[in-house]
């Protein structure tokens, strides 16, 4: 779940474990509601994780910076992540990550 998004960072909740200095990419929808009947906007995030908070109900709080975002919503254009992007999220195995 995500609790903070900035133009420099993002706060987010996870049950996964993460370990500090890990690369994660992270798919975000910023509304749960269709607006004017399209599909919630989509980002598509990845960054290093600065900072871990293990929470009392077994989630972790997790600070990250960008290190790129990347609009997946893109009305009436083909959306496609850069090459790069696709071989973090493969290569780490941190494309496990949805918000």
């Amino acid at each position: 779940m995500l609790a903070n998004f900035s133009a420099s960072g993002m706060y987010f909740y996870t049950r996964q474990p993460v370990e500090l200095g890990e690369k994660v990419f992270v798919s975000v929808r910023l509304s749960t509601a269709p607006i004017a009947g399209e599909a919630p906007p989509r980002l598509a995030v990845y960054g290093k994780v600065v900072r871990i908070e293990p929470k009392v109900d077994g989630t972790y709080g997790v600070a990250q910076p960008h290190f790129g975002v990347f609009n997946l919503s893109c009305p009436g254009i083909p959306c496609e992540l850069p090459n790069d992007i696709n071989h973090l999220a493969q290569s780490t195995g941190t494309d496990r990550f949805s918000t």
